[in-house]
Parts: C-alpha cells; sequence; structure tokens
C-alpha cells in the first residue's frame, strides 16, 4: 500500500496536513521500532547457527591428533615412514613431505623435525633440465636433517658412455661428501670420474652399497682406466660392503682388512673376486657371483680366512666355470659352518668340491 493510497489528501494536493504528517511519523517510528530487534534476532540466529556448525566441524577434523604435543606428533611422523635406513621416496604417500600439505601445525612439525629428513633417495639421469630442482631438493633435505646419522641412496641410472657427453654429478656428489660426518648407510653409484670426490673423515659410515656407473669399461677387466682412488679410508666403523655390476679392486684403494661382510650383487670377474677375498682377511660373512674374465690369469695365493663363517658362491651363468672351481678349490676357511653353491657345482662330481674343502680347512658344515 503506497502512501498516495493510504492519504488521499496527500495524493490529491501533493500536500499533507498535519494529522497526515502524525501518521506518517508515526509509522515510521513503528518501523524502526521493529527493524532492529528483527535484524537482531537474525543475526543470533545466524551465530548460533554458525556455533553449531564450528562445533560439528572441530569434532570431525582430528579431535586427539590436533591437541597432541608437537613432541608426540613429530614421533608419529617418524614412525609413519619406512623404518630407517630404509630412504622414503621423495614425493608421494611415504615421502616427509606429505605432512607439510596437509596443515600449517603439521608443516611446522614436520619441518624441524630432524629424523624425517635422514633417509635421502636421489636417482638422477641425463635430463639435465631437471638437475637445479633435483640439486636443490637434495640440499634442502640435508640441511633439515640437522645433525642426524644419514642414511644416502645416490645413483646415476643412465649407463655412462665415456664417447658421449653426460651431465656432471660433481654438484650432487659435492653436497653430499660435504656431510660425509654424519653417513651411516650409503648407496654410491656413480660415474667412475666423479669417485675421487669420495674423500673424507666418515667416522659413522656401516654400509656401502658401491659401484661405478660406466659400463662399456667392463670390456677390459684388470685395467684401470684412471688412476686408483683412495676412498672410504677414514671410516673406521665401516664393516658391510655391498658390489654393483662394476667393479675392479685395482680401481680402488678400500680398507678391505676391517670388512666383515661382502655381498656382490652383480657378477664380478674371478679375478676380481680373487682379489677381494686376497684382501679382506677379516671376512665373516661373503657373497660372490663370479663370471669368467677374458684372457686373464688368476693368482690364486689366497691366505686362509679364518673367520669367514659364511659363503654363498655363484656362478653368473648357468654353466660353472672350471676357473670358478679353482678358486673355491684354493680357500681354506676353518671357521666355515655355511656353505651355499650353485646346483651346477655337483655335475658331474657331486660334492667332490666340499669334501676338499672340508678336508682342507678342517671345519664342520
Amino acid at each position: 500500500m503506497s502512501l498516495y493510497t493510504t492519504y488521499p489528501r496527500f495524493q490529491k494536493h501533493g500536500l499533507a496536513n498535519k494529522h497526515s504528517l502524525d501518521a506518517i511519523r508515526s509509522r515510521a517510528s513503528e518501523l524502526s521500532a521493529s527493524i532492529i530487534p528483527a535484524l537482531e534476532s537474525a543475526l543470533q540466529n545466524a551465530h548460533r547457527e554458525r556455533d553449531l556448525l564450528q562445533n560439528q566441524l572441530d569434532a570431525y577434523q582430528y579431535p586427539v591428533v590436533d591437541k597432541l604435543p608437537p613432541e608426540i606428533t613429530s614421533e608419529i611422523f617418524v614412525n609413519f615412514l619406512p623404518p630407517y635406513p630404509a630412504c622414503p621416496p621423495a614425493s608421494g604417500l611415504f615421502s616427509p613431505w606429505i605432512f607439510c600439505q596437509i596443515c600449517r601445525r603439521w608443516r611446522d612439525i614436520a619441518l624441524t623435525t630432524p629424523s624425517l629428513w635422514r633417509g635421502i633417495e636421489l636417482h638422477l639421469d641425463d635430463k639435465e633440465q631437471f638437475h637445479k630442482s633435483q640439486l636443490h631438493w637434495l640440499e634442502t633435505r640435508l640441511s633439515l636433517s640437522k645433525q642426524c646419522s644419514l642414511s644416502i641412496d645416490l645413483r646415476y641410472t643412465t649407463p655412462v658412455d665415456p664417447n658421449k657427453f653426460h651431465p656432471s654429478m660433481k654438484p650432487f656428489v659435492d653436497a653430499v661428501i660435504r656431510h660425509c660426518a654424519r653417513w651411516e648407510e650409503v648407496v654410491m653409484r656413480v660415474p667412475l670420474r666423479d669417485c675421487d670426490l669420495l674423500d673424507g673423515d666418515m667416522p659413522m659410515l656401516r654400509s656401502l652399497q658401491f659401484g661405478a656407473s660406466d659400463t662399456l669399461l667392463q670390456a677390459s677387466p684388470g685395467v684401470a682406466i684412471f688412476p686408483p682412488s683412495t676412498i672410504f679410508t677414514s671410516a673406521p666403523q665401516f664393516r658391510t660392503l655391498y658390489l654393483d655390476s662394476y667393479f675392479s679392486p685395482s680401481d680402488f684403494v678400500l680398507p678391505w682388512a676391517q670388512l666383515t661382510t661382502i655381498i656382490v650383487n652383480d657378477g664380478l670377474y674371478d679375478n676380481e673376486c680373487a682379489d677381494i677375498l686376497r684382501y679382506s682377511v677379516n671376512l665373516e660373512h661373503c657373497i660372490l657371483t663370479v663370471v669368467d674374465a677374458p684372457a686373464e690369469v688368476i693368482d690364486l695365493a689366497i691366505s686362509p680366512l679364518l673367520h669367514l663363517k659364511r659363503l654363498l658362491f655363484y656362478d653368473f651363468i648357468a654353466t660353472p666355470s672350471s676357473r670358478a672351481k679353482e678358486l673355491l678349490g684354493s680357500l681354506v676357511l676353518p671357521s666355515l659352518t655355511t656353505l651355499e653353491l650353485s646346483a651346477d657345482w655337483f655335475v658331474p662330481d657331486p660334492g667332490a668340491s666340499i669334501a676338499a674343502l672340508v678336508l682342507r680347512s678342517g671345519c664342520k658344515l
């Protein structure tokens, strides 16, 4: 209903008498008096509904975890990851970065928990455009780990052809070697040209998986392409060595005499296996996979291995070589209790090699 319909004289003359003006003022006051309580009531209802919804959200969002002390939350984070010294993936569900993506509080806790970042895995290829970001990622992880012991898995996954250009791994090796005093478990598979960088005091190093990513160099066994590198020698606790496919003891000076466990993950030439057994006088556990070296003479003068308790001796190919059998036939192992050979070793003379070893060594298998 309009003002002109309610007050005809106002509509007719365009003016209002005193009575009409009083009615207008009275109606305006009534409206003003009703608006404020209506707004306040609506505002209160809105506040009550908001508080109810917020309470429901609070009850749904991590009611216990969100209230835990930071020390307990960080311990939960650490136990969620693969157990150390296993290295968590760089990204994804089981990466420590996952905690930085939930909320600000979890991010702050994760970034101030050094033990979350002490397992570092980085596998590089020849895609140089990604190396800058990968180097930044590596340096960030090393920094976040503070003074924790480190488990590092650094590999160049593209086989290195000396006749082709490959991006240098030197910045990555330099980055990790600056923290070598904290190394505990290390996988290092880098080009031979970068191996001389792997030097420094490593008082905590216990286990090393080592090999070169160069592959074509295997064509000339026993020939040192580079001058021998002295590496991992300042590591008084170094006891366990895993060797990858390309490795020649003549290329590297390692603290062989202090090693108690050597595991060859892939085939090594028989003369290289003989050198390893000759140098490693304190071996207790050994796994060897042997392949014949072309046109090589094996030096079978190996001193008795007085502490070797467990020997697993395999051929890299199905048919056992006579030279590998000669190598086994040269060993004296008085403490040996466990021996495992490829099945083909028992053909055509079952047990002859074992019987000779037991008789020669005086061991009890």
